[in-house]
């Protein structure tokens, strides 16, 4: 899935991208958006949970660059559509906890991107 949302990322703007389907974009912003936060919703595991909290992070982290790279500009419009499955898995997020420095570097560059583009934080 991670793979997938990053290919259409990367599609986006080429002479390709002018040529797809509605439905390439409908999977980028809805239907992987949704099984991300499907998959945030259904882990009960604690490790589990932190292992797709540093996945999930990892790509937002990705996305963020590949954007800023791409178009000169933030992540945020494609990270917008992350950010529910994001809210969910980091719901139980304690950072005050024994977190690994990676997490806790991918939390900040996420909220940074969000911040630096003009999307308001809690």
């Amino acid at each position: 899935m991670t793979r997938s949302y990053l290919s259409k990322l990367s599609s986006i703007g080429s002479a390709e991208s002018k040529t797809l389907a509605p439905e390439a974009t409908t999977e980028r912003v809805e239907t992987l958006p949704a099984g991300f936060l499907l998959i945030a919703s259904a882990l009960s595991s604690s490790k589990l949970r932190s292992d797709y909290c540093h996945r999930l992070l990892s790509l937002c982290s990705d996305v963020g660059l590949a954007a800023e790279s791409k178009s000169g500009r933030s992540g945020a419009d494609f990270l917008g559509p992350l950010l529910p499955a994001v809210a969910e898995i980091c719901s139980d997020f304690v950072p005050s906890v024994d977190v690994e420095p990676s997490v806790l570097k991918f939390f900040v560059t996420c909220g940074s991107t969000l911040l630096f583009s003009g999307w308001p934080l809690p």
